[in-house]
């Protein structure tokens, strides 16, 4: 039994030894399958190396190009806002008096001059009587105190009054001429009451909300409102500028504005800029006029705006020539 385990031994010995002669040869065998000369290795960089990692069957998209950085500099720069009117106001009483006529309805347009509200003009007729009441009343007290003072005069010249005496005659002929002055003005105040009964449109505009009814009291400590108007020709287009583009941006700066919602563009100019840059937004605003006689750019739209599409191509090949990623041949 022993003599048997010690043959089983050795003829595992002796394989063991076989197999390990057997793999030294055959790695001897491939190391020899290694080149002599060097291999050139190609190193890819940029959009180079993209595209070694496609496909082979795989081509490039019409119009794409190389690289994330190129590709944002082919864009336009395309800022965004929204319209606005070119003024907006709300008219409102500058004297007290209740409501006769409220001539306007909300959308309707209307043109610079036009009576858009009327008040009452009782109260104010009455105080326009009473103030020509009082300048006749107060004419007569300017041709007595004339009369008194040219009396008094003569006779002080005479020596048959007191100097004093003929000095306050001729104070009272000048106080009289001043209490005329005054009745005076009250009486033109009356009259501008009666012509400001009559509230008028200050401009070509859309009227946008109404505030009153015929038969309400108005004041004019706080001042009442009537009526919100809106001018929309020119209508003003308001574009937020990120403060990297305010090289970019400046007033006559060409743009073309348009509008999605309604499927309008136009062409315009950079017409004011706000000197001033929002902490938070980090941006400016740049307000562009354009022509809307029809009124079909109405306030509030969203707008986007490219800015010089000419100039912005050429800048952007400026940047791009030359700097674009190349292939490097390495042998090591």
């Amino acid at each position: 039994m022993r003599r048997q385990t010690m043959w089983v031994g050795a003829a595992l010995v002796v394989a063991g030894v076989g197999a390990l002669g057997a793999g030294g040869c055959q790695r001897q065998d491939e190391g020899t399958a290694l080149p002599k000369e060097p291999v050139p290795v190609t190193i890819a960089t940029g959009a180079a190396e993209q595209e070694a990692a496609k496909p082979s069957g795989a081509q490039a998209s019409p119009g794409a190009q190389p690289g994330g950085e190129r590709a944002g500099l082919a864009a336009e720069p395309v800022l965004t806002g929204s319209s606005e009117p070119h003024r907006r106001s709300t008219i409102s009483a500058n004297q007290s008096g209740t409501v006769r006529g409220v001539h306007v309805e909300e959308g309707q347009t209307v043109e610079a001059g036009q009576v858009i509200v009327t008040l009452d003009t009782t109260d104010f007729d009455l105080r326009l009587r009473q103030a020509d009441a009082a300048v006749r009343a107060a004419r007569v007290q300017v041709e007595t105190a004339k009369i008194e003072a040219d009396r008094a005069r003569k006779l002080l010249a005479s020596k048959a009054v007191p100097e004093r005496q003929a000095d306050l005659a001729v104070a009272q002929e000048r106080a009289a001429g001043a209490a005329l002055q005054q009745a005076l003005v009250v009486r033109d105040m009356a009259k501008r009451s009666i012509s400001e009964a009559e509230m008028r449109a200050p401009y070509d505009a859309v009227v946008v909300k109404r505030h009153i009814s015929e038969g309400e009291a108005a004041t004019a400590v706080p001042p009442t409102a009537f009526v919100t108007i809106e001018q929309r020709s020119p209508i003003d287009v308001r574009l937020e500028v990120p403060s990297v583009r305010l090289r970019e941006v400046t007033v006559g700066t060409p743009v073309r504005v348009s509008f999605p919602a309604i499927g309008v563009s136009l062409d315009g100019t950079v017409t004011r800029m706000v000197p001033s840059v929002d902490p938070r937004s980090r941006a400016a605003v740049a307000i562009v006029e354009l022509p809307n006689a029809d009124g079909a750019i109405a306030p509030g739209l969203f707008a986007e705006a490219r800015l010089r599409p000419v100039a912005a191509a050429k800048e952007r090949d400026a940047k791009v020539e030359g700097g674009g990623p190349k292939a490097v041949e390495v042998t090591p």
